[in-house]
This record gives C-alpha cells, sequence and structure tokens, in this order.
C-alpha cells in the first residue's frame, strides 16, 4: 500500500464527507425555489450520507492516484464529488438535477479532448447516440409487451447518456454492467429485508454514478488488475 496516496484519498473522503451534505443542501434549494410542482423531500441520515460520501472518495481517490497519471486525478475526483452529490438529491427529491448533467457533460468535454483528441470525442458522441437508442427501444419494448410504466425516467436516460459521452466505447459496457449489478444487489437486499416491494421506486442516480466511475476506472483495462496494482494485497 501506498501510504502518502492512502493520506491524501483519506483527506479527500473527508471533505467530501463535509461538503457533499453542503452542496445536496443547496441545490436541493435552489431546484424547490425554482420548481413549477412542489418537492418532497425524504431527508435520509446526514450520518450516513457523510459515511456513504467519505467511503466513495477514498476508494475512488486512491485508485485513482495508483492507477493514473495525475492530470486524470483530477478530473474523476471532480466526478466522483458530482456522483455523491446526485445520488443524494435523487434519494431525497427524486430528480436529476439538468444542471449537474450539463456541468458533467462540459467538464467531459476537455477531459476526452486531452485523453484522445478528436478521435475519443466522436467515440464519445456515437457512445451516447449508441445508449440512447437502445434505452428507448428497451423502454419502448418493456412498456409495450411488460408494463405500462416505463423503468426509467427522463432523467435516467439523460444520465446514462451522459454515462456513454464520459467514459465512451468499449468501457461504457463495463460502467452499463456494474449499473446493474449494483442495482441488483440493492433490490435483492432490498426485498430480504422486506425494505422494498415489486412495485418499489428506486431511485436510480446512485447506481448509474457508480457505474460511472467503476467504467471511468476501468480503462479499458481489466479491473481486477487494479487490486494488485493497490499494494493492497
Amino acid at each position: 500500500m501506498n501510504y502518502i496516496y492512502f493520506t491524501i484519498s483519506v483527506i479527500v473522503g473527508v471533505l467530501f464527507a463535509f461538503v457533499v451534505p453542503i452542496i445536496v443542501d443547496g441545490l436541493i434549494q435552489y431546484k424547490q425555489k425554482n420548481a413549477r410542482v412542489e418537492y418532497v423531500d425524504r431527508k435520509p441520515s446526514v450520518l450516513f450520507c457523510r459515511l456513504y460520501s467519505a467511503i466513495t472518495g477514498i476508494v475512488f481517490s486512491y485508485l485513482a492516484f495508483v492507477y493514473f497519471p495525475k492530470w486524470k486525478v483530477m478530473f474523476l475526483l471532480v466526478f466522483c464529488l458530482i456522483a455523491c452529490v446526485g445520488t443524494f438529491v435523487d434519494n431525497r427529491i427524486r430528480i436529476i438535477a439538468n444542471e449537474m448533467v450539463v456541468l458533467m457533460l462540459l467538464i467531459a468535454i476537455p477531459y476526452r479532448i486531452i485523453d484522445g483528441g478528436l478521435p475519443y470525442l466522436l467515440n464519445s458522441v456515437l457512445s451516447m447516440i449508441g445508449i440512447f437508442v437502445f434505452l428507448v427501444g428497451t423502454f419502448f419494448l418493456i412498456g409495450k409487451f411488460m408494463t405500462r410504466l416505463a423503468p426509467g425516467g427522463a432523467g435516467d436516460l439523460k444520465l446514462m447518456m451522459t454515462l456513454g459521452f464520459l467514459v465512451g466505447y468499449p468501457n461504457m459496457i463495463i460502467a452499463v454492467f456494474f449499473t446493474m449489478i449494483f442495482m441488483l444487489i440493492y433490490i435483492i437486499f432490498g426485498l430480504i429485508t422486506k425494505r422494498l416491494l415489486f412495485k418499489s421506486y428506486i431511485p436510480m442516480a446512485g447506481f448509474i454514478m457508480l457505474g460511472i466511475l467503476v467504467g471511468f476506472l476501468s480503462g479499458g483495462m481489466n479491473l481486477w488488475e487494479l487490486i494488485p496494482k493497490t499494494g493492497l494485497i
């Protein structure tokens, strides 16, 4: 284990634990002030918000420091912060803020250009279109033949398109796969503990955000190779 990187990552996690709840509260107040409809605020435990943000910051920043050049680390930390904020905004008022999606796209454009130039940017655009076509088709088929309710909302669709743009092909496949894995684990745990019913609404932002971070980390590399590289084993 690289103790310098670990110490920096712990500092990042502590900062996330204090900053994320403040940003979440501010964004929710802004959305409620400008909303045409009233949002119901389902405030979770502040302790859970801080703990989740701290763990997310520590884990992903440490992996980034070990695996990526420093310029990429800065981008990942920004995306990680946005991921934590987006998760708890969606958990509390059940929306994926357009401001957050636009911000991610604006940051992703220079990131993709720096990372691989115009070919990477073109890859991002095509990946975003591909996810849009796939999800719209999936929503239509499920709504047509299985249920009258779409399996996701417009916010989920926009965030998934952002996923495709940010990580590009083929990493978006890994990102989508882990998004489904995280969601499946949550659903199974919820059903076992009876906290969820088959008709329960599930805010998807947190799972998509984690998928984005995993897709970002994959970088076209076998994720399991990250474990020995971190020095944890």
